[in-house]
């Protein structure tokens, strides 16, 4: 289904003159399926990690995992906030206006995706330890988020990216993306783990 907005024709869906029921759906079900995909990069790595490496490795990607949901968040408050404003700048047929809102919005990301990395990297060891994690399960949570860190530059622009595709009303590339990272993180989990036997990073 094709709209016009302002003399030009957009790929994305109708949203002022389709059913509500139909479309919400096509628009709900991409952004669910996805977030459920999305669901099964911890739930993978635990998989692999307690069959490869033992319960104490499950239980510091445990105390790890909070701080990556943080993360998660942090990234999906500024992509929420660029889709917002993306979406009625679109709405209006403002290019000019979308363009810079998006530029902006990825340089934000990724300084901020920068900065908590730079916190996560400098005092890694202190937080874990302001949780009184256990002394046996701090290099496995140290491990684990170490990587997670050092990628968050690339973790928050893949939110931006995500979330400006949202704004277009692409919920079905979101989600195809989402899926073939998925798929990826299943096979560097066994390839990493069971081939190269590298623990839990």
């Amino acid at each position: 289904m094709t709209t016009t907005v302002k003399g030009r024709k957009s790929e994305s869906p109708d949203l002022l003159n389709g059913p509500v029921a139909p479309m919400f759906m096509r628009m709900a079900m991409p952004i669910i399926l996805g977030l459920l995909v999305n669901g099964l990069f911890n739930f993978v790595d635990a998989i692999f990690i307690s069959r490869v490496v033992g319960t104490d490795a499950i239980g510091g990607v445990s105390a790890a995992f909070p701080i990556h949901m943080v993360m998660i968040s942090i990234s999906a408050m500024l992509g929420s906030g660029m889709a917002s404003i993306l979406s009625r700048r679109l709405g209006a047929g403002r290019d000019e206006d979308v363009s810079a809102v998006f530029s902006s919005s990825l340089m934000l990301a990724a300084v901020v995706g920068l900065l908590i990395s730079i916190i996560l990297l400098v005092f890694r060891f202190e937080i874990f330890t302001l949780t009184n994690l256990p002394n046996a399960l701090l290099p496995y949570a140290v491990d684990y988020i170490t990587p997670i860190a050092l990628f968050g530059v690339i973790s928050f622009s893949y939110g931006t990216l995500s979330e400006a595709f949202r704004a277009e009303g692409k919920n079905m590339q979101v989600m195809k993306l989402m899926a073939c990272s998925a798929l990826l993180n299943i096979v560097l989990d066994a390839l990493f783990l069971f081939v190269f036997e590298w623990g839990v990073p």
